[in-house]
Formats: structure tokens, sequence, C-alpha cells
């Protein structure tokens, strides 16, 4: 983005890149030009560990009114999670994703406890930003974050209703069943 100043591809510079979602390609962008090549992945590394950190706080401010002896220990489970730690040095999106997914939650609590259109507001802003991060190329389709909205439109989606019907035999695998019984299990 810098080297040609839009969004392209970098191996063919003259084609624009409709592909990518702009916050993350934007945020590495505002780092190198910022700290130069060399330091800005240091620092885009520096400013993920900040905004893990910061994740962590907005949960234990999450967890703290309902049970205030756990919040420490939540916070603590969000910042020394090894997945979250190890991805939290890599150029990845899924740092600042939580980041910004945590703080539209968080502010969602707020609106609860307030009925104020602000902090609704707010939520809906952090939730349209992570829209704009692109899973990274180690995430699958289905954990893709532009899906997020499914999770608030889909409640059938949810992993509790599926475990009831597994429960009740619903989701097994049966012989007599097409694509060699595998149907049912994999939802086809």
């Amino acid at each position: 983005m810098l080297a040609y100043g839009d969004y392209v591809r970098t191996e063919i510079p003259s084609v624009v890149d409709t592909f990518t979602v702009p916050l993350y390609p934007a945020l590495l962008a505002v780092n190198i030009f910022l700290f130069g090549e060399d330091a800005g992945l240091a620092a885009v590394i520096f400013l993920q560990l900040v905004a893990l950190y910061a994740t962590g706080l907005m949960t234990r401010c999450l967890v703290r009114p309902f049970y205030p002896k756990a919040a420490v220990f939540a916070q603590a489970i969000v910042v020394f999670n090894p997945n979250s730690l190890s991805t939290a040095h890599l150029i990845q999106t899924e740092t600042v994703f939580t980041l910004l997914l945590t703080a539209a939650i968080f502010f969602l609590f707020r609106f609860g406890r307030t009925l104020e259109l602000r902090p609704a507001l707010i939520s809906a802003v952090f939730v349209g930003l992570a829209g704009l991060l692109p899973a990274s190329r180690s995430v699958s389709r289905r954990r893709d974050p532009i899906r997020l909205r499914y999770l608030w439109f889909r409640p059938s989606r949810q992993p509790v209703p599926v475990a009831a019907h597994r429960a009740r035999g619903i989701g097994r695998r049966s012989r007599d069943d097409s694509c060699g019984g595998h149907g049912r299990s994999l939802g086809i």
C-alpha cells in the first residue's frame, strides 16, 4: 500500500486488489510509515501485545460484575493463553479482531446497564471495524470474521442446540444415508 499508494496486488501493481478488506493492511502501512520498514514489523508485534493486554483488561471489566473474585483470573486466561500469545507475535489479524470484538461486547454490556444510545453506537462501530479485518491464511473459511454477523441473527447455529440434537441422536451417522453415511453429520 505504501509502495503503490493504493490497494493493489504486489505481484501485479496495475491490478487493484478488491479481495482484501482494508483495515489490517492500513494498520500495517501506518506502522511501517511511522517506524520504517525494519522497525515497523517489531512495532506491529508490540502493538498487538498491547492490544492483547487491553483485551484482557476489558475481559476483566466484563467478568467483575458477575464474579468479582474471578475477574483477575479471566484476564490472566486471556492474556497468557498460549494461542493468543503466539498469534500476537505474528503478523496476523486475530489479536486485533479479538480486541475489537471484546470492545463491542464491553460496550454492549454498558448499553444494557445504562440504556443510553452512545454505548450501543460504539459497540456497532467496533463490530463494523471487526468486519473489516480479513481472516489470516491459517484460519478456515468457517471462522472468517466477516461471518460474525451470523452469530447475532442465527441462534440455531450455536453449540448448545447442536449438542442437544446430538444427544437425541439427530446428528449421528447412519448407514442408509447418502454421501457414504456422512450426510447428516456434516449437515448436508
